[in-house]
């Protein structure tokens, strides 16, 4: 579902978010008693699932919850935003390490654990 005005890191892959909009219940993301699950942005993201090959839909959402605030969740896995904040610089060191030059000089001739060489 491509969208022309999309700012978003990729257009979204599902119905977009309105902001503030009540979000069902969700077994993967469980909220203590009657809280409420608010949701407020979503982009989606697309990741290889190794095993099959395949690339899948990720979606990372803000969802605010009743008493507990504002936090991330990304598939199946839920962060606070300072959490997030850790998570995407890690993420831009190590792409930063996997398009280096030395990298790529490196497995080219075959370092440690190349049972070629």
């Amino acid at each position: 579902m491509a969208d022309p005005t999309w700012n978003g890191p990729q257009p979204p892959l599902g119905p977009p978010l309105q902001g503030g909009q009540n979000m069902p219940a969700d077994p993967i993301h469980p909220v203590p008693g009657r809280a409420r699950r608010i949701g407020f942005e979503r982009h989606w993201h697309e990741l290889n699932r190794d095993e099959t090959g395949q690339l899948e839909p990720v979606a990372a959402t803000v969802v605010g919850i009743d008493g507990i605030g504002g936090h991330i969740e990304l598939g199946p896995w839920s962060m606070s935003p300072n959490a997030a904040r850790l998570l995407s610089e890690s993420l831009t060191a190590l792409a930063k390490i996997a398009e280096s030059p030395g990298l790529a000089k490196f497995m080219a001739i075959g370092g440690p654990g190349d049972d070629a060489a």
